[in-house]
């Protein structure tokens, strides 16, 4: 299973030192991951960072003259291939990673409409469950998170709000600014 987590910066996650205990569940499981400390997204934006990420394009050859997809290349090694998402497929030809996931065997884009609708990404384990059920012996199974891409509060249900006042941390103390760093905090603790 490849989790390709939306717009989350380590600098805010606890797994990674940050000061607020943002990842608890993470945190707990750091002695069965593989933690990666220097590694970092090859553009600023998921749709540009993406096509280098899950093809054979990267950072120095952004335009690699035989490309290919990481699903196309599991597609072609037998695997059985899934991708769900919580992101709205903005066209099957206007979205990099939409093209890089119409590829998958089986596709399940859950936000159809906007990004500014709420759909938490807990509505992906059903998904996740289904497909670790799927017939198959070999599956790469891709979740895309809308994870905490903007309007923070949007990402997690009222529930979730755990982070309160001044992150001490914080560079910038007006109200707005506390305000959407504790709704960032949160979405990144939902999603863990």
């Amino acid at each position: 299973i490849v989790i390709i987590g939306e717009s989350t910066s380590s600098w805010h996650m606890g797994l990674y030192n940050y000061n607020r205990e943002t990842n608890p569940f993470l945190s707990k499981m750091k002695d069965e991951l593989f933690v990666f400390n220097n590694v970092i997204a090859p553009d600023v934006m998921t749709i540009k960072s993406l096509e280098k990420v899950l093809t054979l394009s990267n950072y120095k050859n952004p335009k690699a003259e035989n490309n290919f997809s990481v699903i196309q290349l599991a597609n072609a090694a037998g695997f059985e291939t899934f991708w769900i998402s919580n992101q709205q497929p903005v066209g099957f030809t206007e979205s990099t990673p939409t093209i890089i996931a119409t590829a998958a065997k089986h596709k399940q884009f859950l936000a159809t409409d906007s990004y500014a609708y709420t759909i938490y990404d807990e509505a992906l384990i059903p998904e996740v469950k289904n497909a670790l059920k799927a017939k198959g012996k070999r599956k790469l199974i891709f979740v895309h998170l809308i994870g905490t891409h903007r309007t923070y509060k949007k990402r997690y249900p009222k529930a979730f709000s755990y982070f309160e006042g001044t992150n001490e941390r914080t560079k910038y103390k007006t109200e707005y600014s506390k305000q959407k760093v504790n709704e960032y905090d949160n979405a990144v603790r939902y999603n863990d």
